[in-house]
């Protein structure tokens, strides 16, 4: 967990904006105070904000969450494999695709430039990556997964106590039929752990299916409510 650090504005920076603040108040310069913002680790009276020049009042509770301070990837880890597929250990801070992706490390590392991603994770995602290693491997995953023959099973901490043991969302997303399997694995009194088995792959899904239930993901930078969680929670980078 990263560090959460807080202060509150005092008379004399009333107006300021938010990147100046944040600069003087934490001691950054100006371009590690606006990657802040643009990655959203900054709130203001515990709401995320992603306005470098938001201005500020005299009062206001400014809170600076420190970065991941992610190593750059040299080498991706192979977790199993066969002629005809990688399963690949995908690293958070990395994308699945494009420029300095998954895929595109992986092509260098193993000096193969067939390989091609079967299905792909958000980039803040940990977790198995399966890489076809020839257009024939890919076309038989791809129609494995467009039939729903391949199980997919995610673990995520959402706020809050998670009273049911088990429970289904059905909810369609963006007017497509979305289907999300949970199981609770852990509870504390403020998180709990979940099982996810999910039916279909729509864009974030499953974020969106645990909001519909009155929780967030913890860490969700897109559609949770910040001021809805605790300093601790708030700490959680992802």
């Amino acid at each position: 967990m990263v560090a959460m650090l807080s202060v509150k504005v005092i008379s004399e920076y009333h107006g300021s904006s938010l990147i100046d603040y944040l600069a003087h108040a934490f001691g950054v310069s100006k371009k590690k105070a606006k990657l802040a913002v643009d990655e959203r680790r900054v709130f203001v009276n515990r709401r995320r904000i992603w306005m470098a020049k938001y201005k500020l009042s005299a009062g206001d509770l400014v809170e600076f969450q420190e970065g991941d301070q992610i190593a750059p990837v040299k080498e991706l880890s192979i977790i199993w494999e066969n002629a005809a597929l990688l399963v690949v250990n995908k690293p958070s801070g990395v994308l699945s695709e494009g420029a300095g992706s998954v895929e595109e490390l992986l092509r260098k590392q193993r000096k193969d430039s067939a390989l091609r991603l079967v299905h792909r994770l958000d980039r803040d995602t940990t977790g198995c990556l399966m890489v076809a290693r020839s257009d024939e491997s890919f076309e038989q995953m791809k129609g494995q997964f467009e039939g729903h023959r391949v199980k997919k099973i995610y673990r995520a901490l959402v706020s809050g106590i998670v009273e049911r043991d088990k429970f289904v969302i059905s909810t369609p997303i963006d007017g497509k039929s979305a289907k999300s399997e949970f199981r609770v694995l852990a509870r504390s009194p403020q998180a709990t752990e979940l099982e996810i088995s999910i039916e279909t792959g729509r864009m974030h899904q499953i974020r969106k299916h645990i909001l519909s239930a009155g929780h967030q993901v913890i860490g969700d930078k897109k559609y949770g409510d910040s001021k809805r969680l605790n300093t601790t929670q708030r700490g959680i980078a992802r």
